[in-house]
């Protein structure tokens, strides 16, 4: 009572019954008397509007970067393409709606199975929520069909924790479709100007970027978006003069942030929309023109990293004679990291459990999704042991200690990869001189830690933003 709700998915009141068919009617009889606010929705007026949230500006983040002088070498750019772009709010549309189950565990805390992008993203809220220690929360994942970044933000995890623990017994959620669209957060739209420009010789020679980012009601992984916008504005290519901002602010609309691109998505249709118009200034062809001006190993970045094992160039080579055989096509480059960078540590660690000489608890902390990092997980165990597939069960279980971050930016298979290398070189020797059963009990145990990447805009000589 009394409280201000920020978008249409807020959760003000929750019914438990035996069945959902009782639940659902009983809901549809709560009466909420409202004092109707004037939502703030649209994401420019938002910059100095009245605040969402009022012990938090509405633009409360900023990305900024230049290298050398954008702002020179347009003035004398031979060709110049400026424009105003948007890109629109998108929905994951993943197949499995968003459920969990939760119960007692008879000593305190509660257990949750949870199909999130996150298991220990899960136990540090629902501890939060429910004030408990974190080792009285535990989650187990239960894989599901399809994330896309839509189940990296918690929905009804906590609400379903919170009924059980209040009501000591079982507790069952599952979302309807309206409801998941409703609850949680969608891509970013993005309102970007860029100018670009070239010389007479169709070599890009500055790039100017202003975007804004609507991340809705709640930041979620905002800023981290914007950031990759900003990091990823160049695209493909090599830009030499650059001036890159990016903001991040709040509007009534439903939270936007992560889903598949995070960002270079956005970024990249407004430049190459660019590159379409320079082309059509001044003639050039548009396959050559990517060709002339992709990235090379050596070359850098909008954000002055130096990239290696660049393929764009063989991509490109790869389609020139579909691309002019046919009668209509377009064509477009794009590039995105893999893994967090940007100043983050990514890490990852597993267990590797010998129970029995026909079982291998293979554990870490990944979701699987239907992109088959269990799968991936288990054929690198076999790749680097030998031993039979069909005796290894894959788990996910905040119970194990395995704390990870959130599934995202495609970096599971090399994170989890990485560590199972490590952990199975012991195994591996120990297969050498030891049968399955002489190694049963035994636990091996191993990570992956990447702590060696570059915030943009830190001024660093030679920056690594990702690995």
């Amino acid at each position: 009572e009394g409280q201000t709700n920020h978008y249409i998915g807020d959760v003000l009141a929750g019914v438990v019954a035996d069945s959902d068919q009782v639940a659902r009617e009983a809901v549809a009889k709560i009466k909420v008397e409202y004092e109707v606010l004037v939502p703030v929705t649209d994401v420019m007026k938002a910059i100095n509007g009245e605040r969402v949230h009022p012990e938090r500006p509405n633009h409360f983040d900023t990305t900024q970067f230049t290298i050398g002088d954008a702002e020179t070498a347009m003035s004398k750019s031979a060709f110049r393409s400026k424009g105003h772009y948007e890109t629109q709010r998108v929905e994951h549309g993943f197949m499995e709606k968003e459920a969990a189950i939760a119960q007692p565990d008879g000593k305190g805390g509660v257990e949750l199975f949870s199909q999130s992008q996150g298991v220990y993203e899960d136990r540090r809220q629902v501890a939060m929520i429910l004030d408990l220690p974190e080792e009285k929360v535990r989650v187990i994942l239960v894989p599901n069909g399809g994330g896309f970044g839509g189940k990296e933000d918690m929905t009804i995890q906590g609400h379903t924790a919170l009924f059980a623990f209040l009501m000591n017994r079982p507790v069952k959620i599952t979302l309807r479709r309206e409801e998941s669209i409703r609850m949680h957060p969608k891509r970013h739209p993005v309102f970007m100007d860029m100018e670009l420009g070239c010389d007479k010789q169709g070599k890009l020679t500055a790039l100017k970027l202003k975007a804004v980012g609507d991340t809705g009601a709640y930041a979620s992984v905002g800023m981290k978006v914007m950031e990759r916008v900003a990091g990823h504005a160049s695209g493909g290519y090599f830009i030499p003069e650059v001036d890159i901002e990016a903001k991040t602010v709040y509007t009534n609309n439903i939270p936007c942030g992560a889903m598949r691109g995070f960002g270079a998505n956005q970024v990249a249709f407004a430049l190459e929309s660019c590159i379409d118009d320079l082309c059509k200034q001044s003639g050039f062809d548009r396959w050559q023109f990517r060709y002339d001006n992709a990235l090379v190993d050596g070359l850098r970045t909008s954000t002055g990293q130096k990239v290696t094992g660049v393929g764009i160039r063989a991509c490109l080579e790869a389609l020139k004679t579909d691309y002019q055989k046919a009668a209509f096509a377009g064509l477009a480059c794009a590039i995105k990291n893999s893994g967090v960078g940007n100043g983050m540590k990514d890490e990852s660690q597993v267990s590797i459990e010998i129970v029995s000489e026909n079982k291998i608890r293979l554990q870490h902390g990944w979701t699987e999704m239907g992109q088959g990092v269990h799968n991936m997980a288990l054929q690198t165990l076999c790749e680097e042991t030998g031993v039979d597939p069909d005796i290894i069960e894959v788990v996910v279980d905040t119970q194990a200690q395995l704390k990870t971050g959130m599934t995202t930016s495609s970096r599971a298979t090399a994170l989890v990869g990485l560590a199972i290398i490590n952990a199975a070189k012991a195994l591996k020797a120990d297969l050498k001189q030891h049968s399955l059963k002489a190694l049963v009990g035994k636990t091996y145990k191993g990570e992956f830690v990447c702590d060696w990447t570059t915030k943009p805009g830190t001024g660093v000589e030679d920056p690594v933003i990702h690995y």
